[in-house]
């Protein structure tokens, strides 16, 4: 078949989140069982124009506020060749494509998950109260048309907003990293006293939160080092000099190494952070799914997340402890849980390792093809 992604950044992107390069794998993955894949995404530096990368044709369109206008253009040269048009609804900073006006009934719009609680996190009352209408808005434009999201409580979410049920599929995501072997998984007697959060840094994700879960262990005689590793959005560079300043104000700044990258955290030093840790934080209020915490379960470390992840990553007394979105207490005790019982550690862990075994990106490519299939799409 031949899929044209419409999407807000490539995986190249120095701005690349998560949501970017799950539907940039998701599209890799194709490539590799032969579809035939273009994928159209904003350009950035010098980096525009086409370019064929795993057998993908990108086309690195310019961003900007006519964004959409010059995506809609590109796409009208090759929709004749085009079977299924795959749109990212939401992502990274662009306006909405509105692919459901001009791709027939050839499209699967990609939903990562219902962005209210983000929106109130991230932005002031008023930006965040439109942009949840116009999410309601989009919501009503699509509710026809298939939809594929990340997990089963997504799904629930999206169908509360008016979007068909029999239209909605599970297509889920995966690591983006090679899982070490058994015998290079660190037991808990030889990993670093320390906890980790690795994405970007937003203000919705929370890492306040988990900056004064470290000050509750130091005040309860169980100090422990915390590691902030990810790349910053342009908007949230404020958010990080405040983190910095947070944990200053709280007597832990020698408890918290900032390890900020220019872009996504290469490979094999994530690998090398994740497999040396005990423990890694999601405090986030909502995750579609939580790609990091398949990475973590997959080095064998448990997770400590907030009940914005979706049980199909993380499943309390499984791979992981969960606690109530912003219970900064009950993320300290789990986190003391997990720091000051080997044996709780031992069992989250291999059961971790299990879980992770779960997710491949030929699992993901399986799901996506089936659910072309389901609606009908597949030539």
């Amino acid at each position: 078949m031949r899929f044209c992604f419409l999407a807000s950044r490539d995986w190249a992107h120095p701005e690349a989140a998560g949501g970017d390069f799950y539907l940039s794998n998701l599209a890799r993955s194709l490539a590799k069982r032969g579809h035939k894949v273009t994928y159209l995404a904003s350009s950035f530096g010098r980096n525009s124009g086409k370019q064929l990368v795993d057998g993908i044709e990108i086309c690195r369109i310019r961003p900007g506020t006519l964004y959409p206008v010059r995506l809609f253009r590109h796409y009208l040269r090759i929709r004749g060749s085009v079977d299924v048009v795959v749109e990212e609804v939401f992502g990274g900073k662009k306006s909405p494509t509105l692919a459901r006006l001009y791709s027939g009934n050839r499209l699967v719009a990609a939903w990562y998950q219902r962005h209210e609680r983000i929106f109130a996190e991230q932005y002031p009352r008023g930006i965040a109260k439109a942009l949840s209408i116009a999410e309601k808005l989009l919501a009503t434009i699509y509710r026809g048309y298939p939809v594929m999201t990340l997990s089963d409580k997504s799904a629930r979410e999206l169908s509360q907003m008016g979007i068909s049920p029999a239209r909605i599929g599970i297509v889920p995501s995966a690591a983006l990293m090679d899982f070490p072997t058994r015998e290079e998984i660190p037991p808990f007697e030889k990993r670093e006293d320390s906890m980790i959060f690795i994405g970007k840094i937003r203000k919705y994700k929370r890492i306040d939160h988990a900056i004064r879960a470290v000050r509750r262990l130091r005040d309860s005689q169980r100090p422990c080092r915390l590691i902030v590793a990810g790349n910053v959005a342009r908007d949230d560079k404020g958010y990080l000099t405040g983190l910095m300043g947070e944990a200053h104000r709280l007597g832990v700044d020698k408890l918290v190494d900032f390890k900020i990258y220019p872009g996504a955290i290469p490979l094999r030093e994530k690998l090398d952070l994740l497999r040396n840790c005990k423990v890694l934080l999601q405090p986030s209020p909502v995750e579609g799914f939580s790609m990091t915490t398949v990475e973590a379960n997959g080095c064998g470390t448990p997770v400590v997340v907030s009940d914005g992840v979706p049980r199909d990553a993380v499943v309390h007394g499984e791979n992981g402890l969960v606690y109530p979105f912003g219970d900064v207490e009950a993320m300290a005790d789990r986190c003391r849980e997990l720091l000051e019982n080997p044996m709780l550690w031992n069992t989250l862990s291999e059961k971790g390792l299990k879980m992770a075994e779960r997710f491949s990106w030929d699992n993901t490519a399986d799901a996506f093809e089936n659910f072309v299939k389901q609606q009908s799409l597949a030539c």
